[in-house]
Parts: C-alpha cells; structure tokens; sequence
C-alpha cells in the first residue's frame, strides 16, 4: 500500500502484516437441581488474549529536491481479558438424562 501526503512531498509504503493471536479460556460448570425448577447450569469463564503484529515501513521525503528515505520496521501489541457468566434453566429431567443429552449428543 503506498500512501501519498502533499504534492509529491510525502509519500508512506508499507507491506505485507504479519500477526499472531493467542489466547487462553479457564473456568467451571456448576449444576444445582431445584424440584420445582429442574436442573440450573453456571458457567464461569475468564479469558485472557494477547496479540503481536509486525510491518515493515518505508518513507520517502523530498524536501529542496533531496530525496530522504527512511525504512523501518513497525512492532504492535494488544491485549485483552473477558469474564463471562452464564446461567442456564435447563428442561426439567433427571441429571442423568440430561448429562446423556449434554455431552454425548
């Protein structure tokens, strides 16, 4: 991508992004039976992300018709956590019916 700024004063080249994204989720599964409502789910999750990214950059200056270049290399850095909850009434059966249901479906 070559970018130009002014009249032919600036002009910004860049390639090819290279990025990477890791991430990790841990959490838990509880289930508590009520008679009268049947089986309830909670999960519990945190999730945490980190991301790398690297570009490689070029400028061009012209300034009193003397070309300047500059070339560079660009290194980005994010990341992130999420906590997410989810509550979950489940048909009213019998846990091991549902447990059948659930994960082996």
């Amino acid at each position: 991508m070559k970018v130009q700024f002014g009249e032919n004063d600036t002009e910004f080249t860049t390639g090819v992004n290279l990025g990477i994204f890791f991430g990790y989720t841990w959490g838990n599964t509880n289930f508590v039976h009520r008679k009268k409502n049947g089986n309830k789910e909670y999960n519990q999750k945190i999730t945490t992300r980190l991301f790398l990214s690297s570009d490689k950059l070029e400028f061009k200056f012209n300034q009193d018709d003397i070309e300047q270049t500059v070339k560079t290399a660009f290194i980005s850095i994010g990341s992130g956590a999420d906590y997410r909850v989810k509550n979950k009434f489940v048909k009213r059966q019998s846990i091991e019916a549902w447990l059948k249901n659930y994960y082996f479906r």
